[in-house]
């Protein structure tokens, strides 16, 4: 699961930026992208931050579930938005934008291997001959050939 932990207010959450959490942070945001929402001057940008936080720590404390995990807390948007401090705003603000970002990272093997490309370089490989202590290309000679 690629979430993000964070504590606030002595719990901890797990932020989980899949699609589901994608589609309800469009349907509570509007067709804003949600970076922009966070950033949003006043108190729109207080809302949207404490909306997509709910969001993706449901998402996050759902699949942990589904997971085997024990449960822990779903944050409530009214009670976050009443609790929230302006210094743990930002903080809030970050933890989201991490998730969001980590939702979208791809992993990837370190290097990929394309095996069309491996078995084209083999035939060349065995195709070329052996190459000489100098650099130089040794055919081997066909039988009954020049």
């Amino acid at each position: 699961m690629r979430s993000v932990t964070t504590e606030w207010q002595g719990k901890t959450y797990h932020l989980l930026y899949n699609g589901r959490a994608m589609f309800a942070a469009r349907d509570a945001l509007g067709d804003q992208d949600i970076i922009a929402a966070l950033t949003q001057p006043g108190a729109a940008g207080m809302q949207a931050t404490v909306q997509a936080f709910c969001i993706l720590a449901e998402q996050g404390e759902l699949v942990r579930r589904m997971d085997g995990h024990a449960r822990g807390s779903i944050p409530d948007a009214d009670d976050v938005a009443a609790r929230i401090m302006p210094d743990e705003l930002i903080e809030l603000q970050q933890a989201v934008v991490n998730a969001v970002m980590r939702g979208y990272h791809r992993d990837q093997p370190e290097e990929e291997i394309d095996l069309g490309l491996a078995e084209l370089q083999k035939k060349k490989r065995n195709n070329r001959g052996a190459v000489s202590a100098h650099g130089y290309c040794v055919r081997p000679v066909q039988p009954g050939g020049a």
